[in-house]
């Protein structure tokens, strides 16, 4: 068991509308982020005042993913496709005109990335030659989140239903209704074998063997858009329409910490994405065009 003090470390300010996704760097300490203004900002938090525009694209911008191994920054264009960009020195690597659809979440796994689109739609890129190695239509509504395990990719859709594909040939492996609305967010905790689901009806759901459900929690009072765990794999935040950040002991499913602005100088609108940015400092994004970094301070008790 933990317990948990959270206070704000800074504010970042500078986008002019909806901050909708967070990406890390390979430098300490900094960050993407991006949303309605389709401005990509690279951020450091020693220096909050200083935000850099790295890119800027014409619609908005609901989906970043960092590769570390090439030093990319993946940028989902909603209705358009995909730009990446060299974060050496931020020149454009490649421009992808892939979907008209609305791109919601992006993922890397070895070379393979991984595009989860508004019209239900799977599409898998090669980041060696950027061919297109599978468009998959698996639901009429849509393709909201990913998550990654080892040789197999989560999807979690509009239609309520989580999804499992093998990576190896994109085959269907498993499906199954896991919510009572649209699936939000996932997360694979490989160490604990469970997959976290969450979304708009507002639960907090735990899965082992795919299809067994551990734990439903009734953890927020709206919509939760977005779950992260830390480095350690000890805590799980949450974030959702209802303005609050929820800090959670995922071993005991043991509720922490609320934040919101009854006792914090916390976010007044919708919370729309989380990023654990090192193993003590949480960054979240809002509907009120502003970031903030978070120290969090756990102890055993």
């Amino acid at each position: 068991m933990f317990k948990v003090s959270i206070k704000k470390l800074t504010g970042f300010s500078g986008h002019t509308d909806c901050v909708y996704t967070l990406a890390p760097s390979s430098v300490q300490n900094c960050f993407y982020s991006s949303g309605g203004d389709g401005q990509v900002v690279y951020w450091d938090i020693e220096q909050p005042d200083q935000g850099k525009v790295i890119a800027k694209v014409d619609s908005s911008v609901y989906a970043l993913c960092y590769d570390a191994h090439r030093q990319w920054l993946v940028v989902g264009q909603n209705f358009e496709g995909i730009h990446i960009i060299n974060t050496q020195d931020n020149s454009l690597v490649k421009s992808i005109a892939l979907t008209k659809a609305a791109i919601f979440d992006l993922k890397i796994a070895g070379n393979l990335l991984l595009i989860a689109c508004g019209d239900g739609e799977v599409i898998a890129i090669s980041l060696d030659d950027f061919t297109t190695l599978a468009k998959l239509k698996l639901s009429n509504k849509s393709a909201r989140c990913l998550t990654i395990d080892h040789d197999y990719v989560y999807v979690g859709f509009s239609d309520h239903h989580i999804r499992k594909l093998a990576l190896s040939d994109f085959t269907l492996i498993n499906e199954w209704k896991a919510h009572e609305n649209s699936v939000f967010s996932l997360v694979y905790i490989d160490d604990q074998q469970l997959l976290l689901s969450t979304g708009r009806d507002a639960h907090i759901r735990s899965w082992k063997d795919e299809t067994k459900l551990v734990d439903d929690i009734p953890a927020h009072m709206y919509a939760i858009n977005h779950i992260s765990i830390d480095p350690s794999h000890s805590l799980l935040a949450s974030c959702s329409m209802d303005k609050a950040i929820k800090i959670w002991e995922i071993k005991t499913k043991t509720l922490l910490k609320v934040v919101d602005k009854r006792k914090y100088p916390a976010h007044g609108t919708s919370i729309n994405r989380l990023l654990w940015n090192s193993e003590d400092i949480l960054l979240s994004c809002s509907d009120d065009r502003t970031i903030t970094a978070w120290k969090v301070e756990k102890q055993a008790i």
